[in-house]
Parts: structure tokens; sequence; C-alpha cells
């Protein structure tokens, strides 16, 4: 670390991470509790590092002004603030840290469990009021209870132990998490449909997505039992925010505890002031530990980066040095995609990851490689916000998912260098394959026992269907019928009367719709969406 680095904090900074920071000459910084936007973007050219959490917004015009940026570091998880795709384009490292929070967010938890079990912010309310109404604030025991925990993660699993250390029996919603993972941890896994009928209480720690967006309505609050208690410290817009108020109000379920908003700070939401509600600040991160855990985090990394070249917790870069990231990038970007693609077409359960390599790219670190397409897999599982190169692994292992990295001899084979994917569950195997050509021009040439040149596009459709006439013919006009454009269709054979495998790159996502009609098709073994 031989230039002068100068570090901005824009939000604040722990004084533990200051101290690892000032422990090196070269680093010097400037730490405000609190900046305007104006006076960021007056500042910010002279700065090689930007440190902000969430109260500070870093979009083209911060980064415009950043001339001199190489890091943008988010001091916590949540990435909604930063523009990490302009920021790529720039050439600039965005980092975060994606395990400081968890602890605190698990004892969170517990906290609001605890509160709305036995009603203890209404009875603190009534209390300062100068009443004394213990009738009124009888609560329940935990003890010998059912909680369901909707993601098991690193957070939901922290739950789940402080859980069952209470004696509370566990029911656990996970689909990429293995039986086996499940039993060691001592949770029982179950469908959504049955964590809502038989849980006393239930929690959620998945990310919003467009799966998990909405995922409880008006439908899924009638399966609950009458006493019920929902707490919700992921994300806001995972419950309908109004159904669950209209529940709470009409005393359909006996409480709730909400940490998070769909719009924070929260305004006109029909849960402020709603009937056994207790509602929070999003504290679920804001504890004295816990940003400084966050803080290590984030000195560390920008440390490694300056002193040894080495990205580490990044969301944008692979923990690898930056001329061997440029020589591995077509490699590491296909895999990422890959990765992406055989998450969709699994039905959870995940059992091993297998990545496989011949050819010239077994001499160079294909960790990275296999590291990308860990991450594009439980990208698709647990949100892109969360999973970076470092901690994809990670989030393997907390999956019950394991991973195989091999290096084959295959001298025979038609391509200089190939990369083989496998997913392999209790039920089936998903293998594809790329392979990158002297142009650095990657492509999909198997997947499963059908071989293909694929290049993967934003919206595609995967379609197992018999081989007989009118099926392309069919997809065509349906697809053509509602709008959307066919960017290429590639219909491949193991042998000719056998099934096919016809995969569609689209112009725009088909509606569920769209879906529905081609699987009513008799000839239609089995559609998906995929998106990467």
């Amino acid at each position: 670390m031989s230039e002068r680095v100068k570090v901005l904090c824009a939000d604040g900074f722990s004084k533990a991470g200051l101290e690892i920071l000032s422990y090196y000459e070269n680093i010097s910084v400037s730490v405000y509790d609190k900046m305007s936007r104006d006076e960021l973007i007056k500042k910010i050219p002279e700065y090689d590092v930007l440190i902000v959490r969430s109260a500070t917004k870093v979009d083209k015009e911060v980064i415009d002004s950043g001339k001199k940026l190489k890091i943008i570091a988010r001091a916590g998880v949540g990435l909604d603030t930063i523009d990490v795709n302009y920021a790529t384009q720039k050439g600039i490292v965005v980092i975060n840290s994606p395990t400081g929070n968890v602890v605190s967010t698990a004892e969170h938890t517990i906290a609001l469990l605890f509160s709305i079990a036995r009603k203890i912010p209404f009875a603190h309310i009534s209390t300062v009021k100068g009443e004394w109404d213990r009738k009124s604030f009888r609560g329940v025991e935990l003890y010998r209870k059912k909680i369901g925990i909707v993601g098991l993660g690193k957070i939901g699993t922290e739950v789940a132990k402080r859980c069952l250390a209470l004696g509370i029996e566990v029911l656990a919603y996970d689909p990429f998490v293995t039986e086996e993972r499940a039993n060691k941890l001592g949770v029982k896994l179950c469908s959504l449909e049955e964590i809502y009928r038989e849980s006393d209480f239930i929690t959620f720690h998945v990310p919003l997505t467009e799966q998990t967006k909405n995922m409880v309505t008006k439908k899924e609050i009638e399966m609950m039992k009458p006493s019920v208690r929902i707490i919700n410290c992921a994300r806001g817009g995972i419950i309908n925010e109004q159904d669950l108020a209209d529940a709470l109000n009409s005393g359909r379920i006996a409480g709730a505890a909400i940490d998070v908003f769909s719009t924070e700070p929260p305004v006109s939401n029909p849960l402020i002031g709603a009937k056994n509600c207790i509602v929070v600040p999003h504290l679920g991160a804001s504890t004295e530990e816990a940003q400084e855990n966050v803080s290590i985090e984030i000195a560390e990394s920008i440390v490694k980066f300056f002193k040894d070249e080495v990205i580490i917790n990044a969301v944008n870069m692979p923990s690898i040095s930056l001329q061997k990231y440029k020589d591995l990038k077509a490699f590491i970007d296909m895999g990422e995609i890959v990765g992406k693609i055989s998450a969709q077409l699994s039905d959870g359960g995940v059992l091993q990851l297998v990545v496989s390599y011949s050819g010239h790219i077994v001499e160079d670190p294909v960790q990275i490689v296999t590291r990308a397409v860990a991450k594009g897999f439980m990208e698709k599982i647990v949100g892109e916000n969360t999973v970076n190169f470092v901690n994809s692994l990670l989030y393997l292992e907390s999956h019950g998912i394991r991973l195989v990295e091999t290096k084959e001899d295959e001298s025979f084979s038609v391509f200089s260098n190939l990369v083989k994917v496998s997913l392999i569950t209790k039920t089936k195997k998903i293998e594809i394959w790329y392979t990158v050509y002297p142009n650095n021009d990657a492509k999909i040439v198997r997947i499963d026992n059908y071989y293909l040149e694929l290049d993967p596009t934003e919206n595609m459709l995967f379609v197992r269907n018999y081989d007989k006439p009118g099926v392309v013919g069919f997809l065509g006009m349906v697809l053509g019928d509602s709008g959307i454009n066919i960017g290429e269709m590639k219909v491949t054979r193991a042998k000719r009367g056998d099934k096919a495998l016809t995969i569609i790159t689209l112009d725009s996502e088909p509606s569920k719709e769209i879906i529905s009609k081609i699987s009513s098709n008799p000839d239609i073994i089995e559609v998906r969406k995929v998106t990467v």
C-alpha cells in the first residue's frame, strides 16, 4: 500500500472499524455522522472509498462525482440505496457486510416473539397511563407451542436454535434445505400450507423477491389458527399489509409484531394503530455489537483491497486479483448464469452441487468460477442482495448442500475447455455444460442429454415436450398471439421420436396465463419460465 488512500464515512462509522483503518498509515479517514447530498457531491471527488449506511443514496450523480472512487462500501446488507449496476460500469467495487447482523436480527425476532406473546408494549403503555389492568394483558406461554419459520437461512437458523432452547417445536419451510440439514438442527420441514395451518407463531426470514412478495394475503391468513401471532423482521412487502391489518382489527388472528414495512418510514400504513399489532422502526440490526461487526467486516475488506489487491465481500466482483478476473471473466459470468438456470430447473431438496472442469481452464484458479456458479444458484433462493462471491459457499453449507469441485482429464473432448454443472436431488439430476471459445464467447452446449448451443437471455422458456409435429408451431402461435417476440428457438432431442427439449429466448417476460396455456397442450410435458 504505497499511495495514500482517502476514506469518507458519510453516515458515521463504528470505533472498531476505525481502529482497523487507522492502523495503516497510508489510510486516512474522514467521518461525518450525517452529510447532506450537496455536501457529499462536493466532497466525494477527493476520496478513494465511500462508506455509507442506509441513509445515504449513492446514485449515478454521486458515482459520477466520485472521480477517484475505487470502492463503495455499504456498512450493512441491503444495497437498495446504491446503484450497483452503474458502479460496476464505472469499474467501482461495491462491498457490503453480509454476516454482521445475523445474531442481532435473530435476537430481535425473539424479543418481538416474547413481546407479542405477553402483550408487553401494550401493558407498558397502560401502566404508564396510571392504569392497573392485569386482565386485559393476559398472554400465552411459548413452551410447547409451535413456531413456523419461513426461510431457514442464516437468520432463520439462528432463530430456530433459540426457539428450540425455549422448548418450542419448530416447523420450517425452505424448499432448498434438505431433510438431513433439518434433522441436524432439530426442526421439521413442512409445506407452507402446513406452516400456516399448524403454527401458533409464524416468523419470516426470506428476501423480498417476485416469489415472496405478498406471500401472505387474506387467502393464507384464512388457513391460520385464530390464535396465531405473526412476526416479520425480514422485508416489508412479504405480507400484504392491508390484509394483515384487516385480520388484526377483525380479531381473525391474535396479534402481529412488525419491524419492516413496504415503504419506510411507513406513511398512512394500515398496520400503524392496528389492533394487537406491535410496530417498530426497522431495528433488526440496531445493536452496538451488530454495528461493530459490520464496521469490522467493511474495514477488513478495504485493507485487503489496497494492501493485498484482493477483493472480498464484493457484490459485483469476485475475490481475485483484477488481472486474473479479466482472464476468467467469461467463465465467471456464464457460471453465474448457469447457476441461476439450475436453481430454476430444480424442485428444491438439492443434496449436491457438482462443478467439474476439463481442458486448459484446470490450470487456472477455478475456485472463483465455482463460487460464481454457487452465487447464481443461491441468488435465486435467498435473494440477490444477500449472496456474493465470498459467502456463496457458506450459503450452500447453511442449506445443507454439499459442494463437489473436480478436475477431469478429457483430452478427447471436442472443446478446449469445458465446465460441467450438476445439481443432484433425491429424485433427479440436472446437468448443464458450457464452454468458452477462443474469442471469449461463452455458450451452453448441453442440458441433461440434449446437445445444443445456447446463448442465454434474460427471459427464456424451457419446454420438455413429446417429439411430435405441431408442437413448435403451437409454441410460436401462443407467444405470437400474446405479442411476445421470440429471439431464438432451440429444439433438440436425444434421438428421433423421443422426448425433446425446446428452449425459447424471449424479448419480454411471459405471464402466468401464457405459461398455463402452453401447459394445457397434451404434447407438452413441462414448461418453466427461466430468468437470468
